[in-house]
């Protein structure tokens, strides 16, 4: 089941993200049907913030269902990341503040940095610090 979680979690990461990556790659890539990017692209704003509410959720109860309790771990780092770029997120659809959405996007690209690092070195944090 933890598997499962997990794979879903990457997954709902990937679709979280994908407004951001397809918009630009519509603008790079000048031989892509823009049209369909971009109606892709509407949706996917559509549901950025339910989405992004269950990756809050999911990849903790994916960390616990593994380790059985919290640990440092690159999953609990990615987590923890993840949290608090949903919080920025939240923070900047509340407040309007443009400081907030430039921390959301970087906070978004460090989790894209420790979600990798957990995939391809789920021990590396157990490896420094031992």
């Amino acid at each position: 089941m933890y598997q499962v979680l997990g794979w879903v979690s990457v997954i709902l990461f990937l679709t979280v993200t994908a407004p951001y990556w397809l918009r630009n790659l519509n603008q790079s890539v000048p031989v892509l049907k823009r049209e369909t990017l971009t109606q892709w692209t509407k949706l996917l704003r559509r549901i950025h913030k339910p989405l992004g509410i269950i990756l809050m959720v999911a990849p903790p109860v994916h960390g616990y269902l593994v380790l059985g309790a919290f640990r440092l771990h690159t999953g609990s780092l990615a987590a923890a990341t993840l949290i608090i770029t949903a919080i920025l997120g939240a923070l900047f659809y509340f407040t309007r503040k443009p400081g907030c959405f430039t921390s959301h996007k970087r906070t978004a690209l460090l989790s894209v940095i420790l979600i990798l690092l957990h995939l391809l070195a789920p021990g590396a944090v157990n490896y420094l610090l031992n």
